[in-house]
C-alpha cells in the first residue's frame, strides 16, 4: 500500500506580472546563470531547510557587494532580508541596490535601492543614491526588523517615479503595505541589480538574501485527499486563496505529469474542489500543471501553474542504512559530531516519528511529514552550518543527536513503528580517531567490523556526500 501526503504551493489568484529581477540561487552557484560580480570571495550560498539563500561569508569587518545586470525601472521589485544576530545597526545594515549605473557598488553609482540599518528603530528606507552617497529617503515603511529576523519585501515602481513598499514577516509573510508612498524620478534607467553589506568583524556571516520568492512547501491536510487504502490513491483535493469561478473550470485546464487529464472534477466549495483521475497517482513525485482558472470577480486569470506532490511508499527493510558517522571531531577543527543516513530504495519515504540514538538515549528525528528522496544522504548534526563551511551545500538536518563516546558506543536507528531499521556498537579497534567512520557497503551488514574505515578525506569526512 502506497501512502500519501501532499507538499504543494499555495495556489494563488493573481496577475501574472513578472517580477524585474530574480534570482533563487537554487543551481547553488552565484557565478552563471546569473553572474554576479564584486566581492565573490565574500559570499556563500546557504541552505535552509528546503530554499538556497546568497550569505555573507567575510573575514572580518568591512563593505562587502555583488551586483549582476538588470535594466528594469518599473514595476516591482521582490525578495527577502534575513540579519541574525542583534538587530542591524548603522555599522551593521544591508542594502539591496534595485538600480544602479555601474557594477561596482563600492564606487560612485546613481539609483535607488532598500536600506535597513540605522541607529534607533530599524524600518525598511528606499533611499536615492547620487554618486555613491545616500542622497535622501525616498519612502520609509513602518515595519520594526527585529533582531534575528526575516523579512519578505516588495517594492514597487510606476512611471511616474510613484514609490511604494510592501513587507512581510518571515520568508513567505503576508505582505502588508503601511499606506506611506514617495515619489522620485531623478533616475530613470538604470544597467545594474545588487546588495551591499556593511558590518563589524563580530556579524561577517549574519546576512542572508534571496531574490526569488519560492512559495515554502505547505502540507495539504489528508481530509482533502480521496482514496485511502489497499487501492492507492487517484483523488486530489486543491485548495485556493480566492472563491473561484466555478464554470471557468474543466477537466482539460489540470493535466498529470504532462499527460493526465482527470476524469472528474468536483467544486466541493467556494475556494476548492477535487480532481478524480482513472489510474492511481504513481509512488514517488507527481506533476500536477493547472491553468484557466477564473476567480469568482472575473477580475484576473490564474497564471499557469505548475505544482508538485509525492506519493510517501512503504518502507521495506535495508532501504534506510546509517552510512557513516563522527565520533570524535578532530580537534580545533570546530566540527560537530553527526550521523548520516542514506535512502538506498527508489522510493520517496517518510521520516516522520523515525527514531535515532545510541545506547543510552534515542531522539526522536520529526514530529510531523519528512521527505526523505530516493538514493540521497540526510545528515543529523546539532551544528548545520559548521559542516556546510568545510563540506559545502548538503542535506543537513539540525537535530540535538546524543552524544557519540570515544570508546565504546552504539548507533541505533528506529522506525516510526518503532522497528528496528538499522544498528551497529563500535569500539576503539574500529578506529575513527579524529576521523569520521564510513560504511563501505551497503550490501554487508553494518555490525560488522570490517565494513567500516576510518575516511579518506582529510576534512574528518564526506558528510552529505558520496
Amino acid at each position: 500500500m502506497k501512502r500519501v501526503i501532499i507538499f504543494i504551493g499555495i495556489l494563488c489568484l493573481g496577475e501574472a506580472l513578472a517580477q524585474n529581477f530574480e534570482d533563487g540561487f537554487s543551481d547553488g552557484d552565484f557565478t552563471a546563470n546569473p553572474s554576479w560580480s564584486g566581492n565573490q570571495s565574500n559570499f556563500i550560498i546557504a541552505t535552509d531547510d528546503w530554499n538556497q539563500l546568497l550569505q555573507l561569508n567575510a573575514d572580518g569587518a568591512g563593505t562587502s557587494y555583488l551586483s549582476t545586470p538588470s535594466n528594469s525601472v518599473t514595476g516591482f521589485w521582490e525578495f527577502f532580508i534575513q540579519i541574525d544576530g542583534t538587530a542591524p545597526s548603522g555599522s551593521n545594515k544591508a542594502e539591496v541596490i534595485l538600480m544602479s549605473d555601474v557594477a561596482d557598488l563600492s564606487a560612485s553609482f546613481d539609483g535607488y535601492g532598500i536600506r535597513i540599518g540605522q541607529s534607533g528603530d530599524d524600518v525598511f528606507h528606499l533611499v536615492r543614491y547620487d554618486e555613491g552617497v545616500e542622497a535622501g529617503i525616498v519612502v520609509s515603511d513602518t515595519t520594526v526588523f527585529k533582531a534575528g529576523g526575516g523579512y519578505r519585501i516588495k517594492v514597487n515602481r510606476d512611471s511616474s517615479g510613484n514609490w511604494s513598499i510592501e513587507v512581510g514577516e518571515g520568508y513567505d509573510g503576508e505582505l502588508k503595505n503601511s499606506g506611506n508612498t514617495g515619489t522620485d524620478n531623478t533616475y530613470t534607467s538604470g544597467s545594474f541589480f545588487g546588495v551591499r553589506v556593511s558590518n563589524t568583524s563580530s556579524r561577517a556571516d549574519d546576512f542572508y538574501f534571496d531574490f526569488k520568492i519560492d512559495e515554502a512547501p505547505v502540507i495539504i491536510d489528508p481530509f482533502y485527499i480521496q482514496g485511502f487504502g489497499v487501492s492507492g490513491t487517484n483523488q486530489l483535493g486543491l485548495i485556493f486563496n480566492r472563491e473561484i469561478d466555478s464554470a471557468s473550470v474543466s477537466s482539460s485546464d489540470f493535466q498529470l505529469n504532462g499527460a493526465t487529464n482527470p476524469d472528474q472534477v468536483v467544486v466541493e466549495g467556494l475556494d476548492s474542489l477535487t480532481l478524480t483521475f482513472s489510474e492511481d497517482f504513481k509512488g514517488g513525485q507527481n506533476q500536477l500543471l493547472i491553468s484557466g482558472i477564473e476567480p469568482a470577480t472575473n477580475d484576473t486569470i490564474l497564471a499557469d501553474t505548475s505544482i508538485s506532490f509525492f506519493i510517501f511508499e512503504e518502507f521495506e527493510a535495508g532501504d534506510i542504512l546509517i552510512n557513516e558517522f563522527l565520533k570524535d571531531p578532530p580537534p580545533e577543527s570546530g566540527l560537530p559530531e553527526y550521523i548520516e543516513l542514506v535512502n538506498t530504495s527508489g522510493k520517496v519515504l517518510n521520516l516522520k516519528d523515525w527514531q535515532i540514538g545510541d545506547n543510552a538515549s534515542i531522539r526522536t528525528i520529526s514530529d510531523s511529514n519528512f521527505v526523505f528522496l530516493p538514493d540521497t544522504f540526510l545528515v543529523l548534526t546539532s551544528d548545520p552550518e559548521a559542516l556546510q563551511s568545510v563540506f559545502g551545500d548538503g542535506f543537513y538536518y539540525d537535530l540535538s543527536i546524543p552524544s557519540l563516546n570515544n570508546t565504546t558506543d552504539q548507533i541505533r536507528l528506529f522506525t516510526g513503528e518503532g522497528i528496528l531499521a538499522d544498528s551497529l556498537e563500535y569500539s576503539p579497534s574500529w578506529g575513527g580517531v579524529d576521523i569520521a567512520l564510513e560504511r563501505r557497503s551497503i550490501e554487508t551488514a553494518s555490525v560488522y567490523q570490517s565494513n567500516w574505515g576510518d575516511s579518506p578525506n582529510e576534512n574528518g569526512g564526506t558528510p552529505g556526500q558520496e
